[in-house]
């Protein structure tokens, strides 16, 4: 089967670099996928490299690879001298090494080129290599040891198993699927030819381009399936990995003496050759009930902070998800975070575990780890991460709830929330919140505790400048369900569809309220009219932001900050809210915001600003001014905090 034309392009990012050699068996579903998994729009060349084939090889390669740069090189060079040969005819600054035994998997060269771009100390970058069936994991970067010997990383992990998904420094990637930057690569002088014909010329090239200062990154973004050995029989391939080992001992004896043991496969000999291969400050344990997602509200899209701000600063980050299966990996993955998907406390257990540094959000998973971690890690420093105060949240819903006996469990929650939220103050090396309300009840819980107020805002935000004209009247409530019947969220809406909403359509017939969020609990399903609209979950509130004129956070009860607040600001969408819903936010530009608890009055409000054009205008106004303020104010972010914390620990070594 012929391939569609693979396009020229003049000036291209990448040169996919493809020998062939013994057979063509694989090359055409090798080139078919690189073709219908790559952007047209993207500017790349492949060359062919017929690196000593036979006729009937080169002649299947010639009609597999339509509009591909053929080059025939005079004899077999070898992988090295081949590879090297397609090298010298390439135009683009990168060099993408690809076996002709693959298939790829869509944005598997655009991920390893968007990579390169981000990190320009990054010399070679590798894929996500999957066995040929696309259920197992071949290899997710590797390592190498003092004896030479190498260890592929999530070697038989599922293919769709959480971990393996970080982007990360490793020793070296397999050149199955290697992206070497053009000037690292000749500066390191290419493959070496002494490892003819094959095997551990990516090895040695890793140790020249680390030994040049270049840093080897695995992208799990690119990926692609590889039938392994498909061109070298078990028996020639088992001689030349002994005799080219040989080979590499002897060229970097001196190197390999700072690597790490084998210890015989021992698993805290691989644990500690990854930690020098991520050549990492700290490792960072962080425990939250799951994957940070923002669309599930409850704070669980808080730690993608934490992830944003200690991205490429030398953090090896573990992250553990203690409420059911942890998610997609690839979520976090791309700020360098590795996903745990066993028993959290084992791994806190296992000896080839370490942990500089723990963040624990929420109390049940402090009290499920905290003393775990003390145990088994005492030099160990524990941030508690408080999302929100529970104690808070629950005082508030019992001064709302009439039911005597509803009101004597809340009070018995209060209580326990009360005591064990002031005890892991007092516990913690270190208390993050959100709140200045809460930052206050921190202070009075645990005077001598360091505590940090980081304000909570949203990263990207870009206000659509819309005019009132183009808006509809709709109030927009971003809200999560995770927490289901009885949360802020449900009783809220409930609050807000039964006392608030019947006056604002009094008065504005056409206005309606449009509701956010997957699997909103039956009691808040039971408003749906057409003025109370539920969209079920969104991927992007971006046009959502855009179309409404206002939003709204009528709830009576509840604790920490409301992101849901402070993203809609940052929106240039006016807010009406009850205090709760403003709670802790820093408001000093008047306007933006309307406060009230009164349900005539928030009516009041929501209609003045869903139907005058000038008092929306100056709400606005207002609102894109406070966004301003707080993108533009001093603030501390969780880099500073765990740096703080490290010197902390350091300075105590010292004195111990």
């Amino acid at each position: 089967m012929i391939v569609r034309r693979f396009r020229h392009a003049e000036q291209p990012r990448a040169s996919v670099i493809v020998l062939v050699y013994a057979q063509a068996e694989y090359l055409d579903a090798a080139l078919r996928s690189l073709l219908e998994t790559t952007d047209p729009a993207f500017p790349y060349e492949v060359i062919l490299v017929l690196n000593g084939a036979a006729p009937h090889v080169a002649a299947a390669a010639r009609r597999a690879a339509r509009g591909a740069r053929i080059v025939e090189a005079p004899a077999n060079l070898g992988f090295g001298g081949g590879s090297n040969f397609g090298a010298a005819h390439a135009r683009a600054p990168y060099l993408v090494f690809l076996n002709d035994d693959v298939v790829v998997r869509p944005g598997w060269l655009e991920e390893l080129v968007v990579t390169a771009d981000a990190r320009p100390d990054a010399g070679a970058v590798g894929s996500r290599i999957l066995f040929a069936g696309g259920e197992q994991v071949q290899e997710a970067g590797s390592v190498i040891f003092a004896d030479g010997s190498t260890a592929p990383l999530g070697r038989g992990l599922p293919a769709d198993s959480p971990r393996a998904r970080a982007v990360r420094e490793v020793d070296y990637c397999s050149a199955c699927s290697l992206l070497v930057r053009r000037a690292a690569f000749e500066q390191a002088g290419g493959f070496e030819r002494r490892y003819f014909p094959a095997y551990y010329e990516d090895v040695d090239l890793a140790l020249k381009l680390r030994e040049l200062g270049w840093t080897i990154l695995y992208q799990p973004a690119s990926e692609l399936l590889h039938a392994e050995s498909a061109s070298t029989t078990s028996d020639f391939k088992a001689y030349l990995f002994r005799r080219n080992h040989r080979t590499l001992r002897r060229t970097w004896q001196r190197t390999l003496g700072e690597f790490e043991p084998s210890r015989g496969g021992d698993p805290s000999a691989l644990a500690a050759a990854v930690r020098r291969a991520r050549r990492a400050r700290a490792e960072l344990l962080v425990v939250d009930d799951r994957v940070p997602d923002a669309g599930l509200g409850s704070g669980y899209g808080r730690l993608a902070e934490l992830f944003r701000d200690l991205a490429g600063g030398r953090y090896a980050i573990t992250f553990s998800a203690t409420a059911g299966p942890p998610g997609d990996g690839a979520a976090v993955g791309a700020w360098g975070v590795d996903v745990a998907d066993g028993d959290l406390g084992a791994l806190i257990r296992d000896p080839a575990t370490r942990i500089d540094v723990a963040v624990i959000s929420r109390p049940h998973n402090w009290e499920r780890c905290a003393a775990t971690i003390r145990k088994h890690h005492p030099d160990a420093a524990l941030i508690y991460d408080a999302e929100a105060l529970f104690h808070r949240r629950i005082r508030l819903q019992l001064e709302l709830e009439a039911d005597p006996a509803r009101r004597d469990a809340l009070q018995r929650e209060l209580e326990i929330a009360y005591e064990l939220e002031g005890r892991i103050a007092r516990l913690a090396d270190h208390v993050v919140c959100v709140s200045a309300d809460e930052e206050r009840a921190l202070r009075a819980f645990a005077p001598r505790t360091p505590i940090d107020l980081l304000l909570a805002t949203t990263e990207g935000v870009v206000p659509s400048r819309r005019a009132f004209a183009q808006r509809r009247p709709q109030a927009l409530f971003v809200a999560g369900w995770m927490a289901g019947p009885g949360s802020p969220n449900a009783d809220g809406l409930e609050w807000f569809g039964a006392e608030v909403m019947p006056l604002v359509t009094a008065r504005l017939p056409d206005a309606c309220a449009i509701i956010t969020g997957a699997n909103p609990p039956p009691q808040v399903l039971r408003l749906r009219s057409p003025a109370i609209r539920f969209t079920g979950f969104v991927d992007d509130l971006q046009e959502l932001y855009a179309s409404a004129r206002i939003a709204i956070a009528p709830l009576r009860f509840g604790a920490g900050v409301k992101i849901k607040t402070i993203e809609a600001v940052q929106h240039g969408v006016p807010v009406v809210a009850t205090p709760t819903g403003v709670e802790g936010i820093v408001l000093d530009e008047p306007g933006g915001v309307v406060v009230t608890e009164d349900a005539a009055r928030f009516a009041d409000a929501v209609v003045a600003l869903l139907g005058d054009e000038n008092a929306w205008s100056n709400a606005q106004r207002a609102a894109l001014r406070q966004a301003e303020r707080w993108r533009t104010a001093p603030r501390r972010t969780w880099r500073d905090v765990v740096e703080d914390v490290l010197a902390r620990r350091s300075a105590a070594r010292h004195l111990a």
